[in-house]
């Protein structure tokens, strides 16, 4: 009957239920604190009455897309970590979708075709860099200016008389042609 704590050994497992108001033992919190440490993962562990906290290593995603590796020693840091990283991946895909919109060719249901207009004006913008299409009867393929160029300058050469084709503009041939007048005497006529 002192004032000096006293263990009380020899308890019996207690019910642990709701509505029990039985006494647990160590054996019993010791399994119970076990549990918890295994359903936290992380190499928590519980041992001789201390908890060791959880780290979890995560990939950190950046604003920017990079990523990186951070530690978090609890369960509600990790959320938020992950809770940030949606938020960052989300943005991403977003900036990323919004940028091949305004960089690619898009499907105009207005024209029924696709377009190359950008900007808030939506402005015609030049389509670079295309390979040779296909130039026959069943051909689909758009034909690049390099095509169209040799088959103008192609097609003035047939021409002759000096016909030119530059700069995607023709120049017209000039032909002399001699004719026969009344008279059987030949003259230059242009």
């Amino acid at each position: 009957k002192g004032s000096a704590a006293v263990g009380l050994h020899n308890v019996a497992d207690g019910l642990i239920a709701k509505g029990s108001h039985d006494v647990v033992n160590g054996n019993q919190i010791n399994t119970l604190s076990q549990d918890v440490a295994k359903f936290l993962g992380g190499d928590a562990s519980f041992k001789d009455g201390s908890f060791t906290q959880p780290t979890y290593k995560l990939s950190h995603v950046s604003e920017d897309g990079q990523v990186s590796k951070t530690a978090f020693n609890d369960v509600g840091g990790a959320f938020t970590g992950l809770d940030e990283n949606i938020k960052n991946v989300n943005q991403r895909i977003k900036d990323i979708s919004q940028g091949v919109a305004q960089d690619s060719l898009q499907w105009s249901k207005e024209d029924h075709a696709f377009v190359a207009k950008h900007g808030k004006e939506g402005s015609n913008s030049k389509i670079k860099f295309l390979a040779d299409g296909d130039i026959t009867a069943s051909s689909t393929d758009a034909v690049a200016g390099n095509q169209l160029h040799a088959l103008g300058s192609s097609v003035a050469t047939y021409f002759g008389g000096g016909a030119e084709y530059k700069d995607g503009k023709w120049s017209a041939p000039t032909f002399k042609v001699k004719s026969v007048k009344e008279d059987g005497k030949t003259e230059d006529n242009d």
